[in-house]
């Protein structure tokens, strides 16, 4: 398993304008859960996350939030827009 290292922002709120405007914008939306740690609504750049979606292999995401907080993490579950197939 390769091991891939992921910059991200923290999204400071949840609302769904700012959340379109991240797209628009060409970000995607996203929320890093872990068990020992409250959930981290984030945002990564479309461009870097492509490559890691559309692919059959599995990687290891070191993810670095604009924080300074570095997570091991896992890609677990996305979300397609049903006509054009971008990540949403």
């Amino acid at each position: 398993m390769e091991k891939v290292v992921l910059k991200a922002g923290v999204s400071e709120t949840n609302k769904k304008s700012n959340i379109n405007k991240l797209r628009k914008d060409g970000f995607v939306p996203g929320i890093y859960y872990s068990k020992h740690d409250q959930p981290i609504s984030i945002s990564i750049a479309e461009k870097l996350l492509n490559p890691l979606v559309f692919t059959s292999e599995t990687h290891l995401i070191s993810l670095q939030l604009d924080a300074g907080l570095e997570h091991d993490c896992i890609i677990k579950d996305v979300q397609f827009d049903p006509v054009t197939d971008k990540v949403t």
